[in-house]
């Protein structure tokens, strides 16, 4: 683009990127008469001369087109780059998305679990593409140059050597950095890297036993607003486990269950209490309720409860996990034979920053086969229960390696066929955002739209 129409483009001082893009879209569009591209980037093209180029191909010889040229516009296909699957799932504050579904003005989240707006999305099938396997189970489709903010083997190590950080990652763990070693007050530089998933791939392991070296850390709760739900959290949660599927009547051998119903303003009748079975306690005033929801003869966690506040999300999973839940020093586990309760769980697990494993097994009983039951089973870094016998047993995953509660583990890499992708712009601090049923923070640049308008900022000065 030569001075003359350089300075064509209208002042971008303000300008989204959305905007920017499409000004100089339709700029060029205006002056496609006398536009002409400057070279092929195929290496192994072996066709005659390209028609309307500058050049046959960049690659060979980088020859800088004649003529008095002031600045360098590089015009690449949207989403060049640094892009996911359109079918990855993306929380957002108002449930789950489809990388495709999103547009620019969405919310998702960051990182630390904070609310961000999208900037810019871009289109494009990109020609080398993996599916990387994390610890946990999940996985995510990514594009070879897709960016990533991970911490490799020395990078931990570095953490674990420093003083003050528990067997956690930092607050701000993107940016951070071990401490030199002199007590000076620098920095030895070692500490997290932004990688490209092709990258990660050729250093997936290290030294000699072949130990996975990428780990990504794991979300912080997502921060949402109070909501208002027809059935308190750790109540609702408690029903989902030991409720019937059609009734307010609760089974529970702890005294503590329908003395919480009470609390609540709910009167609580016992109605059965047979010699060597569980005492069932009916609940006045529920069933309304349970029927407003829709989870009558249906029982599952609505999208209200899981996109609720932290504390009503914590409270809910307390109590699926006071009727269904398990604990032993080191980890905490959740079973259930209702797949969708078993997901809801692991959800919950995942929106306040842990890191739940879902397990299908066979549920035998009296050398019957009854069917599929779900486990769920992670490393609490939070209280699960509030009931005291559960409390007595649960350590918070306080184990010698704390640090690996905190962070997933890229464990495989496995190239797959080229397929629509879709490049995110996030304005979150660190340019990151969650993806995937995993909610694994994964990374963004800036668009070129947005150096320009800097540029022309600072030239304008």
């Amino acid at each position: 683009m030569t001075a003359d129409r350089l300075a064509a483009l209208p002042d971008p001082a303000g300008m989204s990127d959305a905007e920017l893009q499409t000004e100089v879209a339709a700029l060029i569009d205006a002056d496609a008469a006398s536009a002409r591209r400057w070279a092929c980037d195929r290496q192994d093209c072996d066709g005659p001369p390209h028609e309307g180029w500058l050049h046959h191909h960049a690659r060979g010889s980088q020859v800088t087109p004649g003529g008095e040229w002031t600045s360098w516009l590089l015009l690449t296909g949207r989403a060049w780059g640094k892009i996911l699957a359109v079918n990855t799932l993306i929380p957002t504050p108002d449930g789950w998305k489809k990388n495709g579904e999103l547009r620019v003005g969405d919310q998702v989240f960051d990182e630390s679990g904070r609310p961000c707006t999208m900037t810019a999305v871009f289109d494009a099938v990109p020609e080398c593409a993996y599916r990387l396997h994390f610890s946990d189970g999940t996985t995510i489709d990514a594009c070879a140059d897709h960016q990533w903010v991970t911490w490799d083997s020395a990078a931990r190590k570095a953490l674990n050597r420093s003083a003050g950080t528990d067997g956690q990652f930092p607050e701000d763990w993107p940016s951070w950095r071990a401490p030199g070693r002199w007590g000076n007050g620098r920095s030895d530089g070692r500490g997290p890297r932004v990688v490209t998933t092709q990258e990660i791939v050729d250093t997936i392991t290290v030294g000699k036993r072949g130990d996975t070296n990428h780990a990504v850390p794991t979300c912080r709760p997502l921060e949402l607003p109070e909501a208002e739900l027809p059935v308190d959290s750790y109540l609702f949660g408690v029903w989902l486990g030991d409720g019937d599927s059609r009734q307010a009547i609760i089974t529970s051998a702890d005294e503590e269950i329908p003395a919480a119903f009470e609390a609540a303003g709910h009167p609580v009748l016992q109605v059965e209490h047979r010699k060597g079975f569980c005492p069932r306690w009916s609940i006045s005033g529920l069933l309304p309720r349970l029927r407003a929801l829709g989870v009558l003869a249906n029982k599952h966690v609505p999208s209200v409860y899981l996109r609720a506040s932290r504390q009503q999300r914590m409270d809910l999973l307390a109590g699926l996990m006071d009727a269904d839940g398990y604990a032993e020093a080191s980890k905490v586990e959740f079973c259930t034979t209702r797949r969708q309760l078993a997901d809801a769980v692991v959800e919950l697990a995942r929106s306040l920053g842990q890191k739940p494993r879902l397990y299908e097994e066979r549920a035998k009983y009296a050398g019957k086969d009854h069917g599929s039951r779900w486990r769920v089973a992670w490393r609490s870094t939070i209280p699960m229960f509030r009931l005291p016998r559960k409390q007595s047993r649960h350590a918070l995953g306080r184990a010698p390696q704390q640090l690996r509660n905190h962070h997933r583990m890229i464990v495989r890499a496995e190239p797959i066929p080229p397929q629509p992708m879709r490049y995110l712009s996030v304005d979150s601090p660190n340019r990151m955002y969650l993806a995937g049923e995993g909610m694994v923070p994964t990374h963004n640049t800036r668009t070129a739209a947005e150096g320009v308008r800097d540029w022309a900022a600072t030239r304008a000065r």
